[in-house]
């Protein structure tokens, strides 16, 4: 049995619900304005935590297994559509995996910025933080070195460049 047939067969036997819908960014693109636009509808539902990470386990949750996430939606009503809004997810290529096999039905919304902008809010929020202390032009000609680590931490905090090419990360969600 392949992963993903297992997470299905987990997933139907709880009879609990999932994301029918996932924000997947971009990172500084606007999806926290996305996120507020879509808790003012009635007919959906969304966690009151924005970013759940649990596709790309930032916070651990992909860990503490499918129940965990689950639990995020277990006050949805049976008539509204739920959704979760996590713009890592679009960035950070091990998500599409994991979000195929356990979501392959679901919708994807996609918020996007000029990427030479979304870079420099990023490089902004980076330096804000205190995760980074070069000039821009450095951390820009470090990003392919700082990105071989593959983590979501060195992602976030460094993928500058890398997160606004939006045409190879649709791409991976097209199949």
């Amino acid at each position: 049995m392949k992963p993903s047939e297992r997470t299905e067969i987990q997933a139907s036997q709880t009879n609990r619900r999932l994301p029918d819908f996932l924000g997947l960014g971009g990172m500084r693109c606007g999806s926290t304005t996305l996120w507020h636009m879509l808790n003012t509808q009635p007919d959906i539902f969304l966690p009151s935590k924005k970013e759940l990470h649990y596709f790309d386990n930032k916070d651990g949750l992909w860990d503490e297994g499918l129940a965990a996430y689950q639990a995020f939606f277990e006050n949805a009503s049976p008539n509204q559509l739920c959704g979760e809004v996590t713009p890592d997810y679009l960035g950070y290529p091990p998500c599409c995996e994991r979000i195929h096999d356990l979501l392959p039905h679901s919708k994807f919304l996609v918020v996007l910025r000029d990427p030479v902008k979304r870079a420099w809010s990023h490089y902004w929020l980076s330096v804000n933080w205190g995760g980074e202390t070069r000039s821009f032009r450095e951390a820009i000609e470090l990003e392919a070195v700082r990105l071989q680590k593959g983590d979501i931490y060195s992602d976030v905090a460094f993928a500058y460049l890398s997160r606004g090419r939006y045409v190879e990360h649709l791409q991976r969600y097209e199949t």
